[in-house]
């Protein structure tokens, strides 16, 4: 939930940017001002988004991409600062197109993402419910699981085996992929 709330927050400050940007080019010489005030504030949700994305994905087992991505989105923003203090705009100007553009990409992540891993906690809490465990006719999709021989009319194009105790990202039992797909222990033979 932070995820998506810092994305978001710290995607619309940037378009936010933007739009001042654009009053200040079309003759409004009082957006300037708001212009440079607001790049603290958007420095200050891009920080956080990073110490959310790096928390995220360590908890998560997530992947480094998106931790790599930030870093270079921080270091964009501090060179973004200095070509305006220099008035580089042939520099500011691209530049800031590209961040706001990396600001979309990341928070349309932060809600894939997330989105994702709630349906699978979602799948996994309704199937200890139930004390059941998938059949050997299970799909490993988080949208459909078939549980029985007759609900699976043909051969699924993924079939896997499923150990004796069904590995939960609560249990010592496995862990969560990067896709956040529930890995089986270690020593269990698919």
């Amino acid at each position: 939930m932070a995820l998506r709330t810092v994305a978001t927050l710290t995607a619309a400050d940037g378009v936010f940017q933007a739009l001042l940007a654009g009053r200040f080019l079309a003759g409004n010489f009082d957006a300037l001002g708001l212009h440079g005030a607001n790049t603290s504030v958007l420095a200050a949700l891009t920080i956080t988004l990073l110490g959310v994305v790096i928390m995220w994905c360590r908890n998560k087992r997530g992947p480094w991409r998106p931790t790599a991505v930030m870093l270079a989105l921080v270091a964009a923003e501090g060179a973004q600062v200095w070509f305006a203090q220099r008035n580089l705009l042939e520099l500011h100007v691209p530049l800031g197109v590209g961040i706001i553009a990396t600001l979309g990409l990341l928070t349309a992540w932060a809600w894939q993402t997330t989105v994702e891993s709630d349906k699978l906690l979602n799948l996994n809490t309704a199937s200890s419910a139930q004390g059941t465990a998938p059949s050997a006719h299970s799909t490993t999709s988080p949208t459909q699981v078939t549980t029985s021989p007759a609900e699976c009319p043909t051969p699924p194009t993924q079939v896997a085996t499923a150990p004796a105790q069904v590995a939960t990202p609560t249990t010592r039992g496995g862990a969560l992929s990067a896709r956040g797909m529930v890995l089986p222990a270690r020593g269990v033979v698919r």
